[in-house]
């Protein structure tokens, strides 16, 4: 607890929680502004559903995956600076729990964003004079969203630690974000992990013989790369 304490302090000033609650507000009002346009053609559509539209595919086809660059490579360069890895590593401290430690907070900023997410299509939703709960399709498919970004997450965590240049973790993730718009609307999205949270939040697809599989195919993905970082990660040297 105490770690991640300590690596929460180390982006306290930085721009990252303010860019959690601010990216998924491009993305609602996107949204309002496609509603209302959709709103004259077709006035039997929700605010709920016209919302979901537009914001739910920026948010999660573009803007989270650019934050979640922006995260995972705070998070595996802040330490470059003042040479932070030496001082860091020399610690008596199991190296793995340092490296849980930076990818729970990693997770915890993703989750604040998405939560962000959640909160304001709510707001924006009751303003266009929506009743109701949110509706539970919503709120799952962003859980859903969550779990299917576990392997780029960790992806772009090992690609940030591992080099000292940049141009890979983010080339890697722009990649992933184009090739998704193409892949995921071929017959071949199954095999790109990456467009599962896409795929996901467009809806239609069966909970037990679609989102299952899909669920528990990335917890495996993640699971591998996690386990194969962390022992690399003991094995760092000290430089």
């Amino acid at each position: 607890m105490e770690l991640i304490k300590a690596e929460l302090l180390k982006i306290k000033r930085m721009s990252i929680w303010g860019l959690a609650v601010a990216l998924p507000i491009i993305a609602i009002i996107l949204g309002v502004k496609t509603y209302a346009y959709i709103k004259i053609k077709f006035p039997e559509i929700t605010p709920w559903e016209g919302l979901s539209e537009t914001s739910s595919t920026v948010f999660v086809g573009m803007l989270l995956q650019m934050f979640m660059i922006y995260v995972t490579m705070v998070m595996g360069k802040v330490e470059s600076l003042n040479n932070g890895w030496k001082q860091l590593l020399a610690m008596p401290v199991k190296r793995s729990k340092v490296y849980i430690s930076k990818y729970i907070v990693v997770l915890l900023v993703l989750a604040a964003s998405l939560i962000s997410y959640l909160i304001e299509y709510s707001i924006a939703a009751y303003f266009l004079g929506s009743k109701g709960m949110i509706p539970a399709e919503v709120f799952l498919n962003i859980l859903y969203v969550f779990v299917t970004i576990q392997p780029i997450t960790i992806m772009l965590f090992l690609l940030a630690n591992k080099f000292s240049s940049v141009v890979i973790p983010i080339g890697t993730g722009i990649s992933m974000i184009l090739s998704g718009f193409f892949i995921g609307q071929s017959n071949y999205w199954k095999y790109a992990p990456w467009t599962y949270p896409m795929d996901i939040i467009h809806g239609g697809l069966n909970i037990k013989t679609e989102i299952l599989p899909l669920l528990i195919l990335s917890l495996l993905i993640f699971a591998l790369i996690f386990y194969l970082d962390i022992i690399n990660f003991k094995r760092k040297d000290i430089v």
